[in-house]
């Protein structure tokens, strides 16, 4: 039964990796644009999503230290809390700052440091951004770290370590590449836990948890192991302070988020919990989903291309197919044994949806990528939504001679936003949401680099520096 589990959930996240990917998606409409791009609304959002809750300014003596994660970023230093003595009383803290002594750590012998930091090569660094650093030095055995590939930084602090009363049970967790300054193995993060079961995590870059930079690399991952690490065993009030000051995010009713995809791990602890006619409800779903959307040919087509060797490409091909036809022929033909061994009192369960809704609410859920896709896009790029879009669109321009390009972005540009609102939603098939997710990616690429500009039109300012 396990084995089974096992191929199931690989197959679960195959899955998912292919239909959707690990992205995170967020909508503005009434929150000023600079305020957005460096608030943490969507970092507010993952941790409501664990189960915890915004109180008051913690004040109170009589605080259950056990119970509260406090949670300081950027400038600290005016904050009226003794972290050594919160997490001396079982509570913990998320410290992230890119600024020199912007929080005092003394007692763990640590040090912000801000003095322009550089990577040495520029293949450590984030686009062609030397001062965004890409942290891939992490430690994979830690819940922060685990499973966690590059972390995309910028502007950073950097951590360094000395002599404290408390320094002795600090573990590095995450380290830059080597800097300009030939510096090697400097801390990015790192972890510290008490013996009372407070725990400490210090970052040297706040901005990996703002809105605009979840969506890079792994930093929404990493932001949601921090708080789920953080927040063990029964922590579910949130304190958050920033610059000094106590804060609560406006706009979170504007805040849309997909979170990370759970793993191989998570997916199998769920199959275990599902009762025994949910799980091949789900397995059915699951296998409508493949033959629906063509997961399987489409996989086999890319592996057809990407695989260098023939041999290796005909032999990885042939047990992929083997793998797949085995286990959907398992899981036909052994449902109800299956059914009849998790559930011996026979308990049988109808499907809740038939396969033509099912069919008709991929539909609708590739109709809202589409609009997610646009509507992050021109958030981005003009700070406003899809509403009256027209005449924003006009505003858009490419910092090139060939007026032919920008021509052409803009009208790719009007004709995404057209099929959206006038196309049937069938039309949206999952080819033509890969190739618009394939022109924004392209889109949003050139904004980044300053080629795609917006001039202002339709009464609307962009800002985009962090510091």
């Amino acid at each position: 039964m396990n084995k089974q589990l096992e191929l199931f959930a690989s197959i679960v996240i195959w899955v998912s990796a292919l239909s959707s990917g690990s992205r995170l998606a967020q909508g503005q409409q009434t929150v000023p644009q600079e305020e957005w791009g460096r608030g943490y609304q969507g970092f507010v959002t993952i941790a409501a999503s664990r189960s915890l809750e915004f109180s008051e300014k913690p004040a109170d003596p009589n605080l259950d230290k056990t119970t509260a994660l406090l949670v300081l970023m950027g400038n600290s230093s005016d904050t009226i809390v003794d972290i050594a003595e919160w997490l001396a009383d079982g509570g913990s803290v998320l410290v992230a700052t890119d600024q020199t002594d912007a929080v005092t750590l003394a007692d763990f012998g640590l040090r912000f440091i801000d003095e322009d930091w550089r990577v040495y090569s520029r293949s450590d660094a984030h686009g062609n951004f030397k001062d965004c650093p890409l942290i891939r030095t992490l430690e994979s055995s830690h819940p922060v770290t685990a499973g966690i590939h590059s972390i995309v930084s910028n502007q950073p602090a950097i951590l360094t370590r000395s002599q404290g009363s408390l320094s002795n049970g600090i573990s590095v967790i995450a380290q830059f590449p080597q800097l300009t300054q030939r510096r090697t193995g400097q801390a990015f993060a790192v972890a510290y836990e008490h013996a009372s079961g407070g725990r400490l995590l210090a970052v040297a870059d706040p901005s990996i948890f703002c809105n605009q930079m979840l969506t890079y690399g792994d930093n929404a991952r990493f932001a949601l192991q921090a708080i789920d690490w953080l927040r063990e065993v029964n922590r579910t009030r949130l304190f958050m302070f920033i610059d000094g000051q106590y804060s609560t995010p406006s706009g979170l009713d504007q805040t849309q988020i997909q979170l990370p995809p759970p793993t191989k791990e998570e997916v199998l602890e769920a199959l275990r919990n599902l009762p025994a006619d949910k799980l091949i409800e789900f397995g059915n779903t699951v296998a409508t989903m493949v033959e629906d959307e063509g997961l399987v040919n489409e996989f086999l087509e890319t592996v057809n291309q990407e695989a260098p060797v023939l041999f290796f490409r005909q032999f990885l091909i042939t047990c992929v197919t083997i793998a797949i036809a085995f286990w959907l022929w398992l899981a036909y033909f052994s449902r109800d044994s299956l059914l009849e061994s998790l559930n011996p009192e026979g308990t049988n369960g109808g499907l809740s949806l038939t396969r033509k809704q099912r069919r008709e609410l991929a539909i609708h859920q590739r109709v809202w990528a589409a609009r997610t896709l646009l509507e992050r896009f021109l958030l981005q790029v003009t700070g406003e939504g899809l509403r009256n879009s027209e005449k924003r669109i006009s505003g858009i321009r490419l910092e090139t001679a060939d007026v032919g390009v920008a021509d052409k972005a803009r009208r790719d540009l009007r004709k995404a936003i057209r099929a959206l609102e006038k196309r049937q939603p069938a039309w949206w098939k999952r080819r033509r949401l890969l190739r618009l997710e394939s022109r924004v990616a392209d889109w949003s690429q050139l904004h980044q680099q300053g080629i795609l500009v917006y001039d202002g039109s339709g009464n609307t300012n962009y800002g985009t520096s962090k510091k």
